[in-house]
């Protein structure tokens, strides 16, 4: 991310027009509104990629964007090496897998080296929207509340954006670095415990990539 420019993030001020996803790009209105300091793309969700700037919601229904947990200039408390990003649905067995698994055995051991892992969720069961109470339900039962789940109003309405050919199966799992530079992608069943670590460790040795 351009550290030099020294602004906090405001966040957009509507749900957007596309289930949440709005990124605030001049083109779409508001540019403003994009958090100073993020590439402005081109976007992707691909390897070698920069991960967009997803404006969504936490589980008290207020908006936040995936620069908030990225380090930049006006926000110094933000200390992340690197973002451990998952995206499913609550229906989806793997995807409660995947948050427990994080839960359980990877957030104590990195959470201090500065890596944040983010769940985000687009379709509740049965294929209905994911609302605040389920995405409470989810970070309580499933990840102990121990790091943000996050949804969009849309149903699939991130799934649409992300996956690479049709039906894909979930979860996607994307890994990255302190300047949204995608190192990972795995689509589909929990990736495997040697795997994770050690790619969690690529982003504690080298969390900016190239810059």
């Amino acid at each position: 991310m351009d550290r030099s420019v020294d602004c906090a993030i405001p966040l957009a001020s509507g749900g957007g027009g596309d289930g949440g996803t709005d990124t605030g790009t001049e083109d779409g209105g508001g540019g403003e509104e994009l958090a100073c300091g993020y590439p402005a793309g081109p976007y992707g969700f691909n390897l070698g990629e920069t991960f967009e700037n997803l404006v969504m919601f936490d589980c008290m229904a207020n908006q936040v964007q995936i620069a908030q947990y990225l380090p930049q200039e006006g926000l110094p408390e933000v200390e992340t090496r690197g973002v451990v990003f998952g995206l499913g649905a609550i229906w989806c067995d793997p995807c409660r897998m995947e948050g427990e698994e994080w839960a359980a055995d990877f957030v104590d051991e990195y959470a201090s080296e500065g890596i944040q892992f983010i769940q985000a969720l687009d379709e509740g069961a049965a294929g209905s929207p994911v609302l605040p109470a389920s995405c409470e339900g989810w970070s309580s039962t499933v990840v102990d509340d121990k790091f943000p789940i996050v949804y969009v109003e849309e149903v699939a309405g991130l799934r649409s954006k992300i996956e690479l050919m049709p039906n894909e199966p979930i979860p996607f799992t994307l890994i990255f670095d302190a300047n949204a530079n995608i190192i990972f992608r795995r689509t589909g069943g929990v990736v495997d415990a040697d795997i994770l670590t050690a790619q969690i460790q690529s982003l504690i040795n080298d969390p900016y990539g190239d810059i």
